[in-house]
């Protein structure tokens, strides 16, 4: 089921911060709790006829309401499948729209190499709050926001498109894009270290230092640190850094 054709643009949030927060369990939940209390004072309160019909009333209209809420009468919520299908489709048309972005043909006869894509979330980078997921059925990790990088290896030139995309609104904001010839990049540099923002996590940095003094820096990888101290490169990153370097050092 396409939830983007189902719902407009204005549910397409509702939705997906309930998949997130789980909102329904949990105005259930407070539901259910309001709705003892009441049933409890109600208890207390058996001299007063007329009150305490109105408490014992209201509590099972709680419960009722409650009971609704939780099983999904008032509003439909996302499935993992229906939220991955959102993300990934987020994704394509981002990658798509690169290209006009860019202003490169999608042609594979233009590159030397193929494209390098790099996902993670935006721990805290200039976003407020960051809501994770875990689809255990898929062994899937979902997030509401990210970063993503993808570099292009043109016959003369490097091309990096970047952007943070918010996935509870579908919408990209802070989108960059950049093209350096080869012969201009200077030094690569590939950095590991620690970062605590919002989530303490582990980061994996190669910069691209230019003629010009500036850096254009590629992220690898952005985890949550699960030791005291990040771990070294790991074998895709390494193969990673060795096609970036050997691209741009065989083509200056």
């Amino acid at each position: 089921m396409n939830f983007r054709r189902e719902y407009l643009d204005s549910h397409r949030e509702r939705v997906m911060l309930n998949y997130f927060l789980k909102t329904k369990r949990i105005i259930g939940i407070v539901l259910v709790i309001v709705g003892l209390i009441m049933f409890v004072v109600s208890c207390f309160l058996t001299k007063f006829k007329i009150l305490h019909l109105c408490l014992m009333s209201g509590s099972l209209f709680i419960f009722l309401l409650s009971a609704l809420v939780l099983i999904g009468v008032f509003s439909k919520t996302l499935t993992d499948d229906d939220a991955i299908e959102l993300i990934d489709e987020d994704d394509k048309l981002a990658f798509n729209d690169t290209f006009s972005t860019l202003s490169i043909e999608n042609n594979k006869n233009n590159f030397i190499a193929p494209a390098l894509e790099f996902s993670y979330p935006a721990y805290g980078e200039g976003k407020k709050t960051l809501f994770f997921r875990y689809a255990k059925k898929k062994n899937r990790l979902l997030y509401s926001a990210g970063y993503d990088v993808t570099l292009f290896f043109g016959k003369k030139s490097l091309f990096v498109h970047s952007y943070y995309i918010n996935h509870i609104t579908g919408l990209r904001s802070e989108e960059k894009a950049i093209e350096v010839d080869y012969k201009d990049i200077c030094t690569i540099t590939t950095e590991i270290f620690a970062r605590n923002s919002l989530v303490k996590h582990e980061v994996v940095k190669m910069n691209l230092g230019l003629i010009n003094g500036e850096t254009i820096s590629v992220v690898l990888r952005a985890i949550p640190l699960q030791k005291n101290q990040p771990m070294p490169l790991l074998d895709r990153e390494k193969e990673i850094v060795s096609i970036i370097r050997t691209t741009i050092r065989n083509n200056k």
